[in-house]
């Protein structure tokens, strides 16, 4: 039996990846596969999208303060921590110009002004050896997601690929500073954490299926559909609102993010907040439901449960160094 090849896998999901939405970032950039991201992200990119999603503060500046503004940008994503640049991608760097605090937005959260690209098997500095990651996805220059692609006709090919994402982790931290999931596609699809291994230590975070619902003979029905997460709308919400680091009481540093089931329930949630608010004669009650912490900290950190049962789990996925 002759195995499909890998290549083919990729170029299939590349064309799905560009009819949900993202840009073939090698035509966009004149950017090459197998060349170096040099500084992990696209600086002058970044610079010409910040430009217009800020257009009113930068309308007031002038060029020496424009200049030094954008200095400061690149200089605050050279050197913030991973914690930070999740901050910065949610809510925008922090400047003072003029005498004035205000905020330098990243991304976009109100309207077009984002940009969304892929690149194939573009290189990223790393020791002991250099990344070169099957696809890419960019958010205005700013590498957001990883996808790593193994042969879907080969059984247990997803675990290979989450295995080489952890490796990824390890040889270019600086990389994922910026990175919040991965994608593990093999003849399963899951997503995964993702977190900068500066002690190079060998490490297992949890990955879980994306399901939707559907209505199929007017019945409900769950699929799972890893697409349907990598909409680039539901990217950049997923980065605001459902992607979130937290310090236990140990002070050790955990990354958070939603599992498809809490998604759904989140929005189904504000959904009814909203509609309990705006109608008159309210007699209708909300109960908010938090799952235990403790609870699934203990089965995720459980060395007796076998790697496969950890997807059943409740909870958000979380990965600690």
């Amino acid at each position: 039996m002759t195995l499909r090849p890998e290549s083919k896998d990729v170029e299939e999901l590349v064309k799905k990846l560009e009819e949900i939405g993202w840009v073939n970032g090698h035509n966009l950039l004149k950017f090459k596969p197998h060349n170096f991201v040099e500084n992990y992200y696209f600086p002058k990119f970044l610079e010409k999208k910040i430009k217009e999603i800020n257009s009113e503060l930068f309308s007031n500046l002038t060029p020496s303060d424009e200049e030094e503004v954008l200095n400061y940008v690149h200089s605050e994503l050279q050197n913030a921590s991973e914690e930070r640049i999740l901050d910065y991608l949610k809510h925008g760097v922090p400047v003072v110009v003029n005498g004035e605090s205000c905020k330098i937005m990243l991304i976009d959260y109100s309207g077009k002004k984002n940009s969304f690209f892929y690149l194939t098997e573009a290189k990223f500095r790393g020791s002991p050896q250099n990344s070169k990651l099957d696809i890419t996805l960019f958010i205005n220059g700013i590498p957001v997601v990883v996808i790593e692609v193994k042969a879907e006709s080969l059984y247990g090919s997803h675990f290979m690929a989450l295995d080489q994402i952890r490796r990824y982790e390890m040889f270019s931290p600086e990389l994922f500073r910026f990175v919040q999931f991965g994608i593990a596609y093999g003849d399963e699809k899951f997503y995964t954490p993702t977190f900068p291994n500066w002690k190079k230590k060998v490490g297992d975070s949890p990955a879980f299926n994306w399901t939707v619902e559907l209505n199929e003979n007017g019945k409900k029905v769950r699929k799972n559909d890893i697409l349907d997460l990598l909409i680039p709308r539901r990217v950049i919400e997923f980065i605001k609102y459902f992607i979130f680091f937290r310090k236990p009481r140990e002070g050790e540093l955990d990354k958070l993010i939603a599992r498809s089931n809490q998604y759904r329930a989140t929005k189904k949630a504000i959904k009814r907040i909203k509609e309990h608010m705006e109608k008159s004669g309210k007699n209708r009650g909300l109960i908010w439901h938090w799952q235990g912490w403790e609870n699934i900290h203990d089965v995720l950190h459980s060395k007796l449960l076998p790697r496969p049962l950890l997807r059943n789990e409740p909870g958000y996925l979380f990965c600690r160094r």
